[in-house]
């Protein structure tokens, strides 16, 4: 199972456990030499351990998307409106953490323009200004 871990600013770890819940991939992103010294050296190398682990620091922890396919954020992002081959182009251009943070986001989204009564921007758009780096909360 794969899981992308972030905290509270643009940094993520990337972890991918096996069968047998052992650690078997770490990827990093846009973090510090601190966090890589702290990631690395408190970081479960057992998967039954990271919840705790996220607590206990404060850390956001997300299960990620198998299928990062186009046609299945085309379906996750649910509004089909604009031009979707150009939107399938942005896609391709993501590289495979940013497709998995993208579907992260996505019902994050979904909720806050749902929350604020706001029209949903077109999948195109969304891509294009990368928005889901944007943090959604709700009051």
């Amino acid at each position: 199972m794969r899981y992308i871990i972030t905290g509270k600013t643009n940094a993520s770890v990337v972890l991918e456990f096996d069968e047998n819940e052992l650690l078997r991939f770490i990827e990093f992103k846009e973090n510090t030499l601190k966090q890589l010294n702290f990631m690395l050296s408190n970081l479960p190398a057992m998967e039954s351990e990271l919840e705790s682990f996220v607590v206990l620091h404060k850390l956001k922890l997300n299960r990620v998307q198998q299928d990062l396919s186009f046609e299945s954020f085309w379906n996750a992002y649910k509004y089909k409106v604009g031009k979707k081959a150009r939107t399938e182009r942005l896609w391709n251009s993501l590289d495979k953490l940013e497709r998995e943070l993208v579907f992260i986001a996505i019902p994050k989204y979904h909720r806050f323009i749902s929350s604020k009564n706001q029209e949903s921007a077109y999948a195109e758009t969304w891509l294009n200004n990368r928005m889901w780096e944007n943090e959604y909360h709700l009051k």
